[in-house]
């Protein structure tokens, strides 16, 4: 009987590491099947995979934070493609409401200095801008803007900060000068320029 106790106990303890290094290896391949998927142009499905993958990274012993980027870099590379299928589609309404989950997951996994959040505002209004929305285009014109007036704190991004700060005054003094506001236009254009001359 104690042979028998000590025998089970030895599987169970050679069985647990097992398992977690099948867990941790599960997120690759989910990342496999997504691509796969994603190549075949089965968006849809390649996007329910990579999310799993997300999770399964996320979950993974040890807390592999470079897996973790990975899984979530292939599902913003397939819901970009999502989003321009549903627009090619005409289906704008849903192409819309994936672009603010988007944008949610940006805002909620990058650091300031990566400027992944002002990017996505600044095509999010671009977008609206094109479909001739002008009072949304301004409301994320002006989010990409808080986003980067603020200097931080790592004077390496600070010429990245700028570039930004810059374009998206650019964008905003070209969307009031397309509605008729011309000295607004003109009081962004100039701040444009200050920003790069500092």
């Amino acid at each position: 009987m104690r042979s028998s106790i000590l025998c089970f106990s030895l599987i169970c303890c050679l069985a647990i590491p097992l398992s977690l290094e099948a867990q941790s290896w599960d997120w690759r391949d989910l990342v496999r099947k997504a691509e796969k998927l994603h190549k075949e142009h089965e968006i849809k499905a390649a996007a329910r995979v990579a999310e799993k993958a997300v999770k399964a990274a996320e979950r993974a012993p040890g807390g592999d934070d470079e897996a973790v980027d990975k899984c979530k870099s292939l599902l913003m590379r397939i819901l970009g493609d999502l989003i321009q299928g549903y627009e090619h589609e005409g289906n704008y309404k849903e192409a819309e409401r994936l672009r603010e989950q988007v944008l949610a997951r940006i805002e909620e996994t990058t650091k300031p200095e990566y400027f992944a959040v002002a990017d996505y505002l600044l095509e999010l209004a671009r977008k609206r801008k094109d479909g001739k929305r002008y009072g949304e285009a301004e409301k994320f014109y002006k989010r990409a803007l808080k986003n980067v007036e603020k200097p931080l704190e790592n004077k390496l991004a600070e010429p990245f900060r700028k570039f930004f700060l810059k374009r998206a005054f650019r964008d905003l003094a070209i969307l009031y000068k397309m509605q008729g506001k011309d000295a607004q236009a003109e009081e962004l254009s100039k701040r444009a320029l200050q920003v790069m001359s500092k």
